[in-house]
């Protein structure tokens, strides 16, 4: 086994590892869709009525729930799709 193996095959890393994998995608496509139309952090922070710690916080420290996300991407004229894989297809089983 070498150390992804063992590394995923812990389901209480593996868990973790994928709650912070979701908060940098989500952050990741914010960062995209700010350069993308030239939108900075105090247009975004100001339009969505919060100040630039608090969205600073969303970004960086994944504090945010999905209304907040929808709000963040509508500010940026975007809407949020999901979609979710089964962690079954890494070997662990759904209940962990």
């Amino acid at each position: 086994m070498n150390v992804y193996d063992d590394f995923f095959s812990d389901p209480a890393r593996l868990k973790v590892y994928l709650q912070e994998a979701a908060v940098i995608n989500f952050s990741e496509l914010v960062s995209e869709l700010m350069l993308k139309h030239s939108v900075g952090i105090p247009e975004l922070a100001e339009k969505m009525g919060i100040g630039q710690p608090a969205l600073f916080n969303y970004l960086d420290k994944g504090n945010i729930d999905p209304r907040t996300m929808a709000k963040m991407l509508y500010h940026l004229g975007y809407s949020i799709e999901f979609s979710a894989k089964r962690i079954k297809s890494l070997g662990v089983p759904p209940t962990a």
